[in-house]
């Protein structure tokens, strides 16, 4: 799946960059987030594409770095954020330092990671979070697995995975975050018409149990 998944967003990265241009649902949600971490503070852009809407919302605040699966989307970047630094590679492997970032951003991207490899991904989030950082990404409004043989009309399949809400907020809270909300947020490339959105915190803290009598 991950190749496929490459693929195709090497053969559609200017298709896919100007349908997501008409698609700005989810911009709202950055402003906010943003009131949570100081300025200056080092933000990673999960799935970046060609940088729209995290980098090039957040770049001018923040230490944006984005990482993209797919060379085309990141050739892209470089003319769209400049000023971002990119990397190449994929979610379940980030080349990033342990500890090493105040939050994790993944619009539209976990959605292409086999849900059966989602834990690894909510863990390898958390190894490269500080402490009391914050993720936002979006994920499923139920629990989905399919292909679309001619997504927006290019004539390239893509595909996608993921769990339900319930079994994404177990998953998070097994990894060590605290979830704060989630809620659906309108998704026009979506057949389904939205995708559901959760914000979490890393506390990596045991909870205290009392002692045994």
């Amino acid at each position: 799946m991950r190749d496929a998944v490459r693929q195709a967003y090497d053969e559609i990265a200017e298709e896919y960059a100007g349908a997501s241009d008409d698609v700005a649902e989810a911009a709202p949600l950055l402003d906010p987030f943003s009131k949570r971490l100081e300025a200056g503070s080092r933000i990673l852009d999960v799935g970046c594409g060609d940088g729209s809407p995290v980098s090039a919302h957040l770049g001018n605040r923040f230490d944006v770095v984005g990482i993209d699966i797919s060379r085309e989307q990141l050739r892209l970047a470089t003319e769209r954020v400049p000023e971002t630094a990119l990397l190449q590679g994929e979610m379940t492997a980030l080349p990033i330092e342990t500890a090493s970032v105040e939050a994790v951003l993944a619009f539209y991207s976990i959605i292409h990671v086999p849900r059966s490899e989602h834990q690894s991904v909510f863990e390898e989030w958390a190894r490269v979070l500080e402490p009391g950082g914050w993720v936002l990404f979006s994920s499923g409004e139920e629990a989905w697995d399919g292909r679309n043989p001619d997504w927006l009309d290019t004539g390239v399949e893509m595909v996608w995975s993921y769990p339900g809400p319930e079994e994404t907020r177990a998953g998070l809270e097994k990894a060590g975050f605290r979830v704060e909300s989630d809620q659906p947020v309108p998704d026009s490339l979506a057949d389904a018409g939205a995708k559901r959105f959760f914000l979490a915190q890393f506390d990596p803290e045991p909870i205290n149990e009392p002692p045994r009598k």
